[in-house]
């Protein structure tokens, strides 16, 4: 902890305090939006080469059952879920995008994709 700066320590200690109820239901809207958006690019990913290829690897290299990798169902240890979860909602492209920040739903929902399955 020593290490963070106050900032950061700030920022932890607000996502860990804060509750569903003191979201507003326009970032609620939004996040929703990118939950959608994120699982609609990973489907589309898993139809690539590229998709299906990190689908195979996280099946491989990270068998688990801990968590679910889009499109084929197949369990994973969360680690392999994320990886390819992540590498399909970022193959196409087409993931959310703003002109400052990039595609900011692909590095965040493939990693969180176990606690939407």
């Amino acid at each position: 902890m020593s290490d963070r700066s106050p900032l950061v320590q700030r920022l932890v200690d607000h996502a860990l305090q804060l509750r569903y109820e003191d979201i507003s239901e326009g970032a609620v809207r939004i996040a929703k939006w990118l939950v959608f958006d994120s699982i609609g690019t990973g489907l589309g990913g898993y139809q690539t080469l590229r998709g299906r290829k990190a689908v195979d690897y996280a099946a491989a290299m990270m068998p688990g059952d801990q968590a679910t990798v889009l499109g084929s169902g197949h369990r994973s240890t969360v680690e392999g879920a994320a990886f390819a979860n992540g590498t399909m909602i970022k193959v196409l492209g087409m993931d959310d995008s703003h002109r400052s920040a990039g595609h900011i739903a692909a590095g965040v929902g493939g990693a969180a994709s176990d606690r939407v399955t």
